[in-house]
């Protein structure tokens, strides 16, 4: 992917999640993402849930996880739920004007 900082300048950034700096040794993961759009496209929402499951998986075996989300399409992408369905994640999509 390129940013066009000016007509002049551009330059190749990754959209990929990167894992932030620690506080302490005790502290948990945290992690940032971008993409050009501003907005988190299919790719990038697939990486994150990925990284959730990872992290949910070493930090409480055994136990599965409840991911509420709305109606944005790549939160109803079918890799994302046969993904789901193979691991212990459970997707719950809330339906459109709800709060």
């Amino acid at each position: 992917m390129k940013i066009c900082f000016c007509e002049a300048y551009e330059t190749d950034v990754e959209s990929f999640l990167k894992e932030a700096p620690r506080v302490s040794r005790r502290s948990r993961s945290r992690y940032y993402c971008w993409t050009q759009s501003g907005y988190l496209n299919g790719d990038l929402f697939r990486r994150v849930f990925a990284l959730v499951a990872q992290e949910w998986a070493a930090r409480n075996p055994g136990l599965s996880i409840i991911l509420f989300g709305d109606q944005c399409s790549c939160h109803l992408d079918p890799k994302m739920i046969s993904g789901a369905l193979e691991g212990t994640l459970y997707l719950f999509s809330i339906p459109f004007n709800s709060t």
